[in-house]
């Protein structure tokens, strides 16, 4: 279930902080899951890699548009820029 079903957890608590540490590791947020739960585009992909700080700041401003909008964006760059790659 996402943050669009539950919205954020409360602030500090422990569901918080385990949200909060999965986003902050390159690896395991969104674009790192993409990229096979590596970290390798943080050095390989400059948009990748605002992308995903973009993520981590819009779930600490407990913005759900803006996580939103990340997402979109993200879909777009990724559809763009690497899924031509893998053919």
């Amino acid at each position: 279930m996402g943050l669009r079903q539950v919205g954020f957890p409360f602030p500090l608590s422990l569901a918080w902080w385990r949200l909060y540490f999965t986003l902050d590791s390159p690896s395991k947020c969104v674009v790192g899951e993409a990229h096979g739960f590596s970290s390798h585009y943080e050095n390989e992909c400059v948009e990748c890699d605002r992308l995903g700080w973009e993520f981590g700041h819009s779930f600490l401003m407990r913005s759900i548009k803006k996580f939103d909008d990340n997402i979109e964006e993200f879909v777009i760059h990724w559809n763009h820029k690497h899924i031509q790659r893998k053919k």
